[in-house]
């Protein structure tokens, strides 16, 4: 039996991959943990960099970057995967 996988084409998907990155620059620091555990999941099953994944990813090559333009690279980031799968 073949593996449903996401159709990361679909409008609907990239919609919903917008959403939850606005949610997770928005609400991150407020979230429980279980909460921000339930966001990563949600990350993986889309195919997505999980927070902590793009947090060392940035530690890595960008050090100095204040928090907004963080949040601004972590959302681009994400579109840009969206686009490179389409």
């Amino acid at each position: 039996m073949k593996k449903p996988s996401l159709n990361i084409q679909s409008q609907m998907t990239q919609r919903l991959i917008h959403l939850l990155s606005e949610l997770e620059i928005v609400d991150r620091q407020r979230m429980s943990s279980d909460g921000k555990k339930y966001l990563d999941d949600i990350w993986k099953l889309l195919g997505q960099p999980t927070y902590q994944e793009i947090v060392t990813a940035k530690e890595k090559a960008l050090p100095n970057l204040e928090e907004e333009e963080w949040a601004v690279k972590l959302l681009n980031k994400k579109e840009i995967e969206l686009k490179e799968n389409v």
